[in-house]
């Protein structure tokens, strides 16, 4: 799974609301691995316009690792 901020949680996510709801989501997809699941976030990411941008680590890794 690509971890990092702004593909999950979606960067259009604003409210409390949507942000729950994308928590929900990364909750089902660990939690519906049937053996393993590897948790990983890209340093780096080629954008659709080419240019290449910096990732970092998606707040939901931290909330995993209580």
């Amino acid at each position: 799974m690509g971890m990092c901020e702004g593909v999950f949680p979606d960067y259009r996510a604003n409210t409390r609301k949507e942000l729950e709801e994308e928590l929900n989501s990364a909750f089902v997809a660990i939690t519906r691995a049937k053996r393993w699941i590897f948790v990983s976030y890209p340093l780096q990411r080629v954008m659709p316009w080419g240019s290449s941008k910096s990732q970092t680590v998606s707040r939901f890794v931290t909330m995993l690792q209580k």
